[in-house]
């Protein structure tokens, strides 16, 4: 789906702007960067720079909403 939909803006000319909006589970209430191992975020963000490498109307958000913590 995702590819398909990128696919079609490109073709239209507009950006896609890509985010990893949830990383796992929340419970932790730690940054997305020092969660644990069990995330899966490196292996997401892995294949969509993989997939869309070539393509310059990809944007990559890394961050979407920190978490800030008292």
């Amino acid at each position: 789906m995702i590819r398909k939909m990128v696919k079609q803006f490109s073709d239209a000319g507009a950006v896609s702007i890509l985010d990893l909006h949830w990383n796992d589970d929340d419970t932790e209430q730690q940054e997305m960067a020092v969660k644990n191992s069990a995330s899966n975020a490196i292996d997401f963000w892995t294949n969509i720079s993989k997939e869309f490498a070539t393509n310059p109307n990809v944007f990559y958000e890394l961050y979407n909403e920190p978490h800030i913590d008292s």
